[in-house]
């Protein structure tokens, strides 16, 4: 009988599994990021914007300086006030960073930077009659049907895409299309329509009851890790440039008719 040699993990097993962690925390920072203005901002207006970032930053510190010495780091702390005055702007930059998030979501809320561009016709008068009110609300911009030059310098100012379709009827969206082939990240609902995209080439939304809170988290990973939202547009860009030119595009009919002409 032969027994089998423990087999050690590669290197690049290892990196693989670092990358992972790195993006699962990267994933967790943004989520918390986005939570920590809301929270900071309550903080504020129940015992003050200096005095709830002043808390926030000692909170901070003593959970970093006790993390340092369990990893028996401590030592860097003390070292670092012997650096270059000029490198403590850290400290500076940092008690800004956290002032401003407590005091600014008070006064111009948590999402005033954040907007929603809904352009078109609806196709339904009844849809367009129960939605209405929602229209006029804060970060809501209301376009009509935009002519071909007009919607280029529209899709040219959003960040993203929103194609949800749900229940779908097999159709797929050209206005997805277009705007993934100028690499903006698009986010569509999960189903058979878009099994064809490649899985880094848009962010899949989970349909049905799902569909609030996976839309939710996959806007706060879009809007806090930037590098994910380019890497997502350039991806679909590749896909888009590679199976949607014209003339592949027409090739393929031309196959089709060859192939069913009598």
């Amino acid at each position: 009988m032969t027994l089998a040699k423990p087999v050690r993990a590669s290197g690049s097993l290892q990196a693989v599994t670092a990358t992972r962690l790195a993006v699962a925390f990267a994933f967790l920072a943004g989520l918390a990021g986005a939570a920590q203005a809301a929270i900071a901002g309550a903080l504020g207006r129940r015992v003050g914007s200096v005095q709830a970032a002043a808390f926030g930053t000692v909170l901070a510190a003593a959970i970093l300086v006790l993390l340092a010495v369990v990893l028996g780091r401590g030592g860097g702390i003390v070292a670092a006030i012997h650096e270059p005055p000029w490198l403590w702007l850290i400290g500076v930059l940092g008690a800004t960073i956290v002032l401003t998030i407590t005091f600014a979501p008070p006064l111009i809320g948590t999402f005033a930077t954040v907007a929603l561009l809904i352009a078109g016709q609806f196709v339904s008068s009844d849809l367009e009659r129960a939605v209405r009110p929602l229209l006029s609300a804060p970060g809501i911009v209301r376009l009509p049907y935009l002519e071909e030059r007009e919607f280029w310098l529209a899709a040219s100012a959003v960040d993203a895409c929103l194609n949800l379709r749900y229940p779908a009827t097999g159709e797929t969206s050209g206005i997805s299309i277009r705007l993934m082939g100028i690499g903006k990240p698009i986010l569509m609902t999960d189903s058979e329509e878009c099994s064809h995209f490649p899985e880094d080439a848009c962010v899949r939304i989970a349909p049905g009851l799902a569909e609030r809170e996976s839309l939710l988290a996959h806007m706060i990973l879009v809007t806090s890790m930037t590098r994910v939202a380019e890497t997502v547009g350039l991806r679909g860009a590749e896909h888009i440039q590679q199976h949607h030119r014209v003339e592949a595009v027409s090739s393929r009919y031309w196959e089709v008719l060859c192939e069913f002409r009598t």
